[in-house]
């Protein structure tokens, strides 16, 4: 299995908070706080992807949720490589997400 960090750049790396992360933060329902043009710009990657995306406003926010996607994860994670398929550098909401101690990491992000 991959890691996230393999073949990014050092400062989109340095936004990972572990070496050997295996994606752990990334499984879990994805409610982002969008801009207008933020959403744009997630709807087009995800077009370009030919990947059906499917937005529901939430409460100033957006639920992502792709049509084909299975499982209780990010729909941004490429479940081969433990990669980001939208960024390089993590969102700060993506370094944040969950608040709360996840279930499977053997290593706790300090």
């Amino acid at each position: 299995m991959g890691y996230i960090k393999d073949g990014l750049t050092p400062e989109a790396a340095s936004s990972i908070c572990i070496d050997r992360c295996r994606a752990q933060c990334c499984r879990g329902p994805l409610l982002l706080s969008l801009s207008e043009e933020e959403k744009l710009t997630f709807d087009r990657k995800a077009n370009d992807m030919n990947r059906p995306l499917r937005t529901i406003p939430f409460a100033r926010s957006w639920i992502v949720k792709f049509e084909d996607h299975q499982g209780d994860c990010c729909p941004m994670l490429d479940m081969e490589s433990m990669k980001c398929l939208i960024y390089d550098d993590r969102p700060i909401q993506c370094k944040e997400f969950p608040s709360r101690p996840i279930k499977g990491c053997e290593i706790s992000c300090d």
